[in-house]
């Protein structure tokens, strides 16, 4: 186990943003960073509530929909009303990612890192490492990683790369 672990979606894009999150976290602060791929949001909640992720990479209109909550057309009126809505989850939502997502129903998401409480005052860093990723990940540097991947180059390496090509390794 390590001392933060990332959970996201298993998808290219759930795979791209954890592995970059976990190799700029690792090193910028020299914690080992677990991550971890789920085929279904139920189980990645089952993760969270069960305590064995630290982190988790979210989009508004999901995480809305699993709390049985109203999806809005308004993307910024879904991510503050996510934001409050987790804190009864004991999760903080951070600085989103630069680029604007679609749910199935054409509506703009926004995607973040989110992080439990408890880590948060462990780590209390991680907001700003955090927080100059999310800068410099839009839709065209997600695009061109997620393309890298499909093209068959390892995602550890894709997001090492683009880490070092934005001078943030």
């Amino acid at each position: 186990n390590f001392p933060i672990n990332i959970g996201a979606m298993d998808t290219p894009e759930g795979r791209i943003l954890a592995e970059t999150l976990a190799e700029l976290i690792n090193e910028r602060s020299g914690v080992t960073v677990g991550t971890h791929y789920f085929k279904t949001r139920e189980e990645l909640d089952k993760a969270v509530s069960a305590e064995r992720l630290q982190m988790t990479i979210e989009d508004t209109s999901d995480s809305l929909q699993a709390l049985n909550a109203a999806v809005s057309s308004d993307s910024e009126k879904n991510f503050e009303t996510v934001k409050e809505l987790y804190k009864a989850k004991k999760m903080v939502w951070l600085k989103p990612f630069s680029f604007i997502g679609k749910d199935a129903n054409g509506n703009e998401t926004i995607t973040a890192s989110v992080i439990t409480i408890k880590s948060l005052s462990q780590f209390p860093a991680l907001p700003r490492v955090i927080g100059k990723l999310a800068k410099v990940i839009n839709n065209e540097a997600l695009k061109e990683m997620i393309q890298e991947i499909n093209s068959n180059e390892k995602t550890k390496r894709v997001a090492k790369n683009f880490l070092v090509r934005e001078s943030l390794i």
